[in-house]
C-alpha cells in the first residue's frame, strides 16, 4: 500500500482535523452524521479530550480515507485488562449518549478498499474496535479495511424509511403506500383530532425559534416518566444541540417544527436535513391529545417534506411499532466489534465462552 496513515491527536489540533476533513467529505460518499456541521460541533465538546484521534490516509497529497476514534482502557471480567478503540464514538458514556446514529469510515470515491487496508489493533495497540450503526455496505467495507482480526461478532437492528421520491414518482399520496390497518387507523385519528381544531405545521423561522422548539421537546420529556432518564438530561447533550442549531440552521441543515390542533401543540419535532434526506432525531409528543398524537404529527411532517423535495425520509435505529407502520422501506443497521490475536483477546473470548456454557448449564 503506498498511502500513507497518519494519526492526528484532535485535543490542541481540531482546526487541522476540521480542514482534512472537510477536503475529504468534498469528494466522498457521506451522511449527515459525517458532515463538516455535526464533527464540527463533536469536537468542539471533545476540545479537551486527549484520546480521540483523527486516523486518515495520504496519497499523492490527497485525503483517501478518514475517521475518527477514541481510545479507551479498562477492565473487563473484573480480571482482563483491555485496550478499545471507538470508531466515531469516544468510549465515554456521557459524551456517546450524543451517537451517530449512522457510522461509518469515509473512503474518497473511487478508491479501492482492499488496497487500503490496515492493522488498526498493531497502530493504535488496542485489543478491540467497536463500531455502532453501521449500514450493510458500510459495515463490509469496515471489516475489509481493518486487518488481521481473529474475530467479528456482529449484532443488528433494524431502521426505517419512507421512500418520499417514490411516492411523488407513484403520484399517490402518502397513506396510499402504507396498509390498510394503518391507512384506517390514521384517518380516524386524523378526523378525530379535527374536532378540536385545524392541524397546522409550523417550522421553526430563526435561530432563536429552533432552540425554543429543542426546549419544548426537552420540558415534554421530563413530563413524560418513561423518558426521564434520556439524554436531555444531561447538561453536554443539550449544549451539543444549541450548537449544533446555531451552526446548522442557517445552512438549512436543521430543521425544528411544531405541529398543532387548532391552538394546542400536538408535537415538536426535530430533524436533521442533509442532501435530499431528512433524519427524524427527537420528538415531543402532547399524549393528553387523543388518538395517536405521535402517528398524525409524523404523518403532517411526512407530507410537508414530500412536498418539499426530500427523497427520503429516515426514522433512524430503533425497532418501534410506530416506525413499522409508518415506513415504506427497512434496512439493516450493524453494532460490530472485532477483537484481534493478542493475548488479553483470547483470554476474553475463552472467558465469554465459559460463562456462556455456565448459563446454558443452570438453565
Amino acid at each position: 500500500m503506498d498511502c500513507e496513515v497518519k494519526i492526528l491527536k484532535t485535543y490542541d489540533n481540531e482546526e487541522k482535523a476540521l480542514s482534512l476533513w472537510s477536503s475529504l467529505i468534498e469528494e466522498a460518499h457521506h451522511g449527515f452524521f459525517q458532515s463538516l456541521t455535526w464533527i464540527t460541533v463533536w469536537l468542539s465538546i471533545n476540545k479537551n479530550n486527549k484520546n480521540l484521534m483523527l486516523i486518515y490516509g495520504i496519497k499523492n497529497d490527497i485525503m483517501q480515507f478518514g475517521f475518527f476514534i477514541g481510545k479507551q482502557s479498562n477492565v473487563k471480567h473484573k480480571l482482563i485488562p483491555a485496550n478499545r478503540g471507538y470508531i466515531n464514538n469516544t468510549g465515554l458514556e456521557r459524551i456517546d449518549e450524543i451517537t451517530p446514529e449512522e457510522s461509518q469510515i469515509v473512503f474518497r470515491n473511487g478508491v479501492d478498499v482492499d488496497e487500503l487496508g490496515i492493522d488498526l489493533f498493531k497502530l493504535l495497540s488496542v485489543d478491540e474496535i467497536l463500531v455502532n450503526a453501521a449500514f450493510s455496505y458500510d459495515l463490509d467495507r469496515i471489516i475489509d479495511f481493518i486487518k488481521p482480526k481473529a474475530s467479528i461478532n456482529i449484532s443488528s437492528v433494524s431502521t426505517f424509511q419512507v421512500k418520499l421520491e417514490d411516492i411523488r414518482g407513484s403520484k399517490k399520496d402518502y397513506l396510499d403506500s402504507l396498509s390498510k390497518n394503518t391507512r384506517g387507523q390514521l384517518r380516524r385519528s386524523i378526523k378525530q383530532l379535527q374536532h378540536f381544531g385545524d392541524i397546522n405545521l409550523d417550522v421553526a423561522r430563526d435561530v432563536s425559534e429552533a432552540k425554543e422548539f429543542l426546549n419544548c421537546i426537552k420540558s415534554f420529556h421530563a413530563a413524560d416518566v418513561r423518558r426521564q432518564s434520556g439524554g436531555f438530561n444531561l447538561v453536554d447533550f443539550m449544549t451539543f444541540h444549541e450548537k449544533l442549531i446555531e451552526m446548522g440552521f442557517p445552512k438549512k441543515e436543521i430543521v425544528l417544527m411544531r405541529i398543532k390542533v387548532g391552538e394546542t401543540p400536538l408535537a415538536y419535532l426535530y430533524y436533521f436535513n442533509y442532501q435530499k434526506k431528512v433524519y427524524f432525531y427527537q420528538s415531543g409528543i402532547n399524549y393528553a391529545l387523543k388518538p395517536k398524537p405521535g402517528y398524525v404529527a409524523h404523518w403532517a411532517a411526512i407530507e410537508y417534506f414530500k412536498n418539499s423535495g426530500v427523497d427520503t425520509y429516515d426514522f433512524l435505529a430503533g425497532d418501534y411499532q410506530y416506525k413499522r407502520s409508518l415506513s415504506t422501506s427497512q434496512l439493516n443497521v450493524h453494532s460490530v466489534k472485532l477483537q484481534s490475536d493478542s493475548w488479553i483477546a483470547k483470554l476474553e473470548r475463552m472467558l465469554r465462552k465459559l460463562a456462556n456454557k455456565k448459563v446454558h448449564y443452570l438453565r
